[in-house]
């Protein structure tokens, strides 16, 4: 009995598909991934909620990146995303329609080696 509970237990905190592994924290939301790490690239990112389920920051460890959203709480609608090379704010009518989105790129240009 107690391998078949090792291995439930297994099962419940790791998700193994041909590319990535997806880690989980079993004392909260259960159902969405903790951690991933692709095998071919050994990109490893971590994932962290808000308290609607919707992803609050992405972390890509080894590139030391990551992203942040920003949840209108109230209406469960995303207001803002910003990460290393990328913005993005959004707005809604009363009923929920996205009505504006602002999204933006940042680059860097070098001229004359300054």
């Amino acid at each position: 009995m107690k391998r078949s509970l090792n291995t439930l237990l297994i099962a419940r905190l790791l998700t193994i598909n041909e590319n990535c592994i997806f880690g989980y924290d079993p004392k909260c939301m259960t159902h969405q991934p903790r951690t991933m790490f692709d095998w071919g690239s050994g990109r490893k990112m971590e994932f962290f909620w808000e308290a609607n389920g919707n992803i609050a920051q992405m972390i890509d460890c080894k590139q030391n990146s990551g992203r942040l959203h920003e949840w209108d709480v109230k209406r469960n609608r995303l207001r803002f995303v910003l990460g290393e090379k990328y913005a993005g704010y959004y707005d809604y009518d009363d009923n929920g329609e996205r009505v504006y989105k602002l999204t933006a790129t940042n680059s860097q240009l070098i001229l004359g080696g300054e």
